[in-house]
């Protein structure tokens, strides 16, 4: 079964990373040959109306290997191309707008808290497991960008202050090791877990125990790996 587009998480996800990063000179060179804001937002919205028309299409012809279409590597550059469009749209005509003149404090507040119930709420609030790709590109996708593009504003208060907090930033910094790493740690506990998941406090005593390993080992593994690396390439000199 190919539950993840072919192979495991991992593999889907660096072939899903090598796609994008094959196109990313492509679609830099497009995106600054296009001069206004408006083109640059219908560039968006049409790269977003191919997304959606795509699932679409296969939500329709429902076949046997559905998820393993769904999850077609190549199938992320669609969604890639919307976020690297509107990071070219916020550098080019959003960045150097001062927020501080446009929303006072306690607005700026009340909007952090509505952007974090937003994602989290598209996050967690999941339909049917037919519909949650379909659902994740309608809904998710929007509702993601619309959070990157507002965290890319300056002089945010919660938001601000909870994402320069040094334990988040740790984590963003190994992020990549840790997307890579939590399966392993999950299948080789997974014995473990199900035969301890009887109540709500043993579900969160596994979750911290695989959250603090996949922590652990994600931590030595982006600080040994240079020296490793370093050391392999000593010897074939």
């Amino acid at each position: 079964k190919f539950s993840c587009g072919g192979g495991n998480e991992a593999a889907w996800f660096l072939a899903a990373l090598f796609f994008c990063y094959t196109m990313t000179p492509f679609l830099i060179f497009l995106l600054n040959h296009i001069k206004t804001i408006k083109n640059h937002i219908l560039f968006c919205i049409g790269i977003y109306s191919i997304l959606i028309f795509v699932d679409t299409a296969l939500l329709i012809f429902h076949k046997q290997n559905d998820l393993f279409f769904w999850r077609l590597p190549a199938l992320k550059l669609l969604e890639y191309s919307i976020g690297i469009s509107l990071g070219v749209l916020f550098k080019k005509y959003f960045l150097n707008i001062n927020s501080k003149k446009k929303i006072k404090s306690i607005c700026k507040n009340m909007l952090d808290i509505f952007i974090i119930c937003l994602f989290f709420g598209c996050m967690f609030l999941y339909p049917h497991q037919t519909l949650n790709i379909f659902y994740a590109d309608l809904i998710c996708v929007p509702v993601i960008s619309i959070c990157l593009f507002y965290l890319c504003i300056d002089d945010r208060n919660i938001l601000q202050s909870f994402l320069s907090n040094k334990f988040i930033l740790f984590l963003s910094n190994i992020s990549f090791e840790g997307y890579l790493i939590h399966m392993v740690v999950m299948e080789l506990l997974k014995p473990y877990c199900l035969l301890h998941i009887n109540t709500i406090q043993d579900m969160l005593y596994i979750f911290l125990l695989l959250f603090s390993l996949t922590v652990l080992f994600s931590y030595l593994f982006k600080k040994f790996l240079p020296k490793i690396l370093d050391y392999l390439n000593f010897f074939k000199e």
